[in-house]
């Protein structure tokens, strides 16, 4: 496993707010924090209102991008983990209880039930499949950069 690899997996690990950034069909834009986990897979999951906006958004254009970073650390010493994804919201019964499994371990005490996220709801189960990864380093000119990471290696 590279440097970045391993960089990636402990951001990923310790942080549980996402930074989710959803469209509309015609490319509007929004950006939200959201309580999140991932699975062994880096499969992101999230629990949120079916009328917020970003859920709207994700309905009408699946395509999200994601940053986990650590917005406490000093200037210039923290480090991101940068995401292409696609998300969706979960209607299957085994999915649901996956994701909600990964954010009771992730540390939410009192997760919804499945039957509290699945169907006609006001909350919906959403997941994110990660396509793309980066991470941020020092670019050749001393400035900040992005480096792919290999999700092979993760």
């Amino acid at each position: 496993m590279s440097e970045n690899s391993g960089l990636v997996r402990a951001i990923l690990s310790q942080l549980p707010y996402i930074t989710l950034a959803t469209a509309t069909k015609d490319g509007l834009p929004w950006n939200v924090p959201v309580y999140a986990a991932c699975d062994e897979a880096f499969n992101f999951f999230w629990v949120s209102a079916k009328y917020a906006r970003h859920s709207q958004n994700i309905r009408a254009n699946q395509r999200v991008a994601i940053v986990v970073y650590d917005s406490t650390v000093p200037s210039g010493t923290g480090k991101g983990v940068y995401i292409e994804a696609r998300a969706y919201e979960l209607a299957d019964e085994q999915e649901c209880s996956h994701a909600l499994a990964c954010l009771q371990k992730r540390g939410w005490e009192d997760p919804p039930s499945v039957d509290m996220v699945l169907g006609a709801t006001l909350r919906g189960a959403y997941k994110a499949v990660p396509e793309n990864m980066w991470i941020n380093t020092e670019d050749e000119h001393g400035l900040d950069g992005r480096v792919q990471v290999d999700m092979s290696e993760l």
